[in-house]
């Protein structure tokens, strides 16, 4: 488990590339931040993930794991990563 500051410096970071809206609120118990991927963050960034997308080599958008390429590079920058809950709901992990 996180740290509480950083949780808040991985928020303000997916608020700045735009992803502020998947940020679930609903589960900041404990700690948790989860990142719904049904949400649309505008045309210019798009969905945090998708379940059902994988990387196709080259300038793909997704990784081969269905998060968004710029939010993995994030979270790797920040040590931590997305995990699948559902099809629906990224988990931010420490790593």
């Amino acid at each position: 488990m996180y740290s509480e500051k950083k949780r808040d410096r991985i928020v303000a970071a997916l608020e700045k590339l735009g992803y502020g809206d998947a940020v679930m609120v609903d589960w900041n118990r404990d700690g948790d931040l989860a990142l719904n991927c049904e949400v649309w963050c505008g045309d210019d960034v798009g969905m945090v993930g998708d379940y059902y997308a994988y990387s196709d080599g080259g300038d793909s958008l997704y990784d081969d794991f269905g998060v968004k390429v710029k939010v993995a590079k994030l979270l790797d920058k920040l040590k931590a990563y997305a995990e699948w809950y559902n099809p629906a709901v990224l988990i931010v992990c420490d790593a």
